[in-house]
């Protein structure tokens, strides 16, 4: 096995997917399966492009929404908290337009970062 795939190996184990709280499509696709019976046999040959969606809307959609204000949280925590503005007021001013520029790029490589990686919630109780 090459170092790429044992890479791949280990950061594939923190994956957003593989945590059952941040795939709630999937969670409700498999409440709808019945758990024995005709039912179960009969919704067999749906589960899996079914689960398929799922699983892509969650992975697409549903969890990157879900972690956009976590996201913005570590924006605004990582380059616009504790700024002194009277000690500092002219260092402040200064780099306001470079803060400004890198803010969403900072927020969209955290949401990136949060969306395949389980990193957990910024808020108590999630």
């Amino acid at each position: 096995m090459s170092r790429a795939g044992a890479a791949a190996l280990l950061l594939a184990g923190g994956c957003a997917v593989f945590n059952p709280q941040n795939t709630p499509v999937l969670n409700t696709v498999e409440d709808a399966v019945p758990t024995d019976g005709l039912g179960r046999v009969v919704g067999f040959p749906l589960l899996l492009p079914f689960g398929a969606a799922a699983l892509a809307l969650d992975m697409a959609i549903v969890h990157p929404v879900s972690v956009a204000d976590d996201a913005w949280t570590d924006a605004m925590d990582a380059l616009w908290q504790e700024l002194d503005w009277d000690k500092e007021y002219v260092s402040n001013v200064t780099w306001v337009p470079l803060r400004t520029g890198f803010t969403p790029a900072f927020w969209a490589g955290s949401l990136l970062f949060r969306s395949l990686f389980d990193v957990g919630s910024d808020e108590p109780g999630l």
